[in-house]
């Protein structure tokens, strides 16, 4: 549980800091596109659903769970990369086809999003491979990334693109830890 809701801090949190220490406005329009953005985090999503069944029924970590592991991790990150760009090069289509309209600022908050979420797609996929492995040390990195995200958010928060930038460190150092802690693992 705890490991899942320190993802879930990273995931999700963004929306009710944002809430928190700006006006209801720069709020909306930040949730707005927030929500197109987490397309890079939850359509890869299935992969992990996949991969799940295959890597718990040995319960421990053979080549063929590795295997299966490194592939969902290269299909995962082909799904973030196309949807990563797709968000990056079309903002403004996005934006007009979820929320019918581009507010100032919308379009750098969503770029934004969807390169600080692109992380979390990977460390998803290491997360549900470590704990169908039986394997807790995985939430170590994760609480202290979102810790670390919630701290710094409160440090910074002059601006809606101060609060993607701390998220986009909190995620890569949350890609950086969980990946040291899956390589010592994988023995």
């Amino acid at each position: 549980m705890m490991a899942f809701t320190a993802y879930g801090v990273l995931s999700s949190a963004d929306v009710l800091l944002v809430k928190h220490y700006f006006l209801p406005e720069q709020a909306g329009i930040f949730s707005k596109a927030a929500m197109v953005a987490r397309m890079v985090l939850f359509l890869p999503g299935p992969v992990c659903a996949a991969m799940f069944p295959k890597v718990t029924s040995v319960g421990e970590s053979s080549s063929a769970t590795r295997h299966t592991l490194f592939k969902a991790m290269v299909v995962t990150g082909l799904i973030m990369a196309a949807m990563g760009v797709f968000c990056l090069v079309f903002p403004g289509f996005l934006l007009k086809i979820f929320v019918k309209e581009v507010q100032p600022g919308q379009i750098e908050v969503l770029r934004g999003m969807a390169l600080a979420m692109a992380p979390l797609t990977l460390v998803a996929v290491q997360l549900n491979y470590e704990l169908a492995q039986r394997r807790f040390r995985i939430m170590i990195p994760l609480l202290i990334c979102a810790g670390g995200y919630l701290l710094g958010v409160m440090q910074w928060h002059e601006t809606l693109l101060q609060v993607v930038g701390v998220l986009g460190v909190a995620t890569v150092a949350a890609l950086l830890g969980c990946l040291v802690f899956l390589r010592g693992s994988g023995k």
